[in-house]
């Protein structure tokens, strides 16, 4: 993967970019903007993995991704397992949901390859609709 960096600036650097995602969105500016990463404010270095996500709650759909935006459309359990995580995503997704509809924060989760992440997700409403936006990063 990446460049594994840890602490302060890492968690910084997401927080920064999932805000403005937000920002942009709240806005006016569309999904499609944050899948192809038409601005540097919320998607930041893709070498380093600085992109973000975001889930529609209802359904697990996928409805932006900026580091691939072709997955776009796949719920949850599908864009997990085409990453080569098999099980455990309805689980994983729950436990996600839960901390957005406590506030949104920090979630430490394993994710495809066995990895460990830490992941900053947030709550977005538009237009009646709820959301996941998130951004992430390797332990």
């Amino acid at each position: 993967y990446q460049r594994r960096v840890h602490g302060q600036d890492q968690c910084t650097s997401r927080a920064t970019i999932v805000t403005n995602a937000i920002t942009w969105l709240t806005n006016g500016g569309s999904m499609n903007d944050i899948s192809n990463c038409m601005n540097g404010n919320f998607c930041g270095n893709k070498t380093l993995g600085e992109y973000v996500y975001i889930y529609r709650m209802n359904d697990t759909v996928l409805v932006a991704h900026g580091s691939s935006p072709g997955s776009v459309g796949m719920t949850f359990n599908q864009f997990a397992v085409s990453l080569g995580n098999p099980q455990g995503n309805v689980d994983l997704f729950s436990l996600l949901s839960m901390e957005v509809n406590q506030g949104g924060g920090w979630a430490t989760f394993n994710w495809a390859g066995n990895t460990k992440r830490r992941a900053l997700i947030l709550p977005l409403t538009l237009q009646g609709q709820s959301y996941m936006v998130g951004s992430g990063f390797i332990l």
